[in-house]
């Protein structure tokens, strides 16, 4: 599938939020400058986060309660291998969250439950705001939450 705008990106993570059922983790991949962070900062600010959504790169996880939810917004990028104590509490948090949201999620793939849903996002050459978004959704639920957002308003 591919986006042509950051307006698209947006539109997909508010439609990912429409349709997600706690508990809910979408794993997003891609290289550095593809829109996952502005595709999870859309879904939080869906889902009801206020005020600023800054990026958890330099702290590896933000939580938000806000609401009748618990959500978790991860980074995953500067996450050393085998380090000790980060297995035990990102498996913590996302057991406690309502929804999560976890960039960079293919540096550690076995944290994540298997009805996680995951997109690799691209960019496209020659096209600033162009995005490939590739799905892989292997679990049934992960499957229909895909499903969903496409009904409902994406793209």
């Amino acid at each position: 599938m591919m986006m042509s705008s950051e307006r698209e990106t947006k539109t997909l993570g508010e439609a990912l939020a429409r349709c997600a059922r706690p508990p809910a983790v979408l794993a997003l991949t891609g290289p550095l400058g593809a829109g996952k962070t502005t595709l999870a900062q859309a879904f939080l600010r869906a889902l009801g986060v206020e005020g600023p959504i800054p990026s958890p790169t330099f702290l590896l996880a933000h939580r938000y309660d806000q609401g009748p939810y618990r959500m978790v917004h991860m980074d995953f990028y500067r996450l050393e291998e085998g380090a000790p104590g980060d297995e035990a509490w990102i498996l913590e948090a996302l057991e406690e969250a309502d929804y999560a949201v976890v960039e960079w999620a293919d540096r550690a793939p076995d944290l994540l439950p298997p009805r996680a849903l995951w997109l690799e996002l691209r960019p496209l050459p020659g096209r600033p705001d162009g995005r490939e978004v590739r799905v892989r959704h292997p679990h049934e639920e992960a499957r229909r939450w895909w499903e969903c957002a496409l009904r409902e308003g994406w793209p």
